[in-house]
């Protein structure tokens, strides 16, 4: 009950703290439009490190490199789990035909 609590917890921290942004980044690779998605730590005190998002169906082509976004299943680990620093975003590109949602599953968070 306790880890449940806690992941809860979590995710509702990530979701206030962080703000992802998707938008057509107005490339085409293959054909294909590149999708460029910034995710945002808002927080000026805290890092987000090992951050996990919901990625159902999420593909690439040609692949995104897995130290920066790493596929398992239905969900994908973020800039190799290293710190995302207070103040400061992430950002990766993509090239599908469509997007893809991306939501917090899953991460820590360090405030100093």
């Amino acid at each position: 009950m306790a880890t449940i609590f806690y992941s809860l917890v979590v995710i509702l921290l990530l979701s206030f703290i962080s703000t992802i942004s998707q938008y057509n980044s107005s490339r085409a690779v293959l054909d294909k439009p590149e999708w460029r998605v910034v995710i945002y730590n808002n927080c000026n005190k805290c890092s987000m490190r090992n951050l996990t998002m919901t990625c159902a169906g999420f593909q690439s082509a040609p692949a995104v490199d897995p130290a920066l976004v790493l596929k398992s299943g239905d969900t994908c680990l973020i800039n190799g789990g290293r710190p995302i620093l207070r103040s400061s975003s992430f950002t990766f590109y993509y090239v599908w035909d469509t997007t893809f949602e991306w939501e917090p599953v899953s991460g820590s968070v360090e405030c100093s």
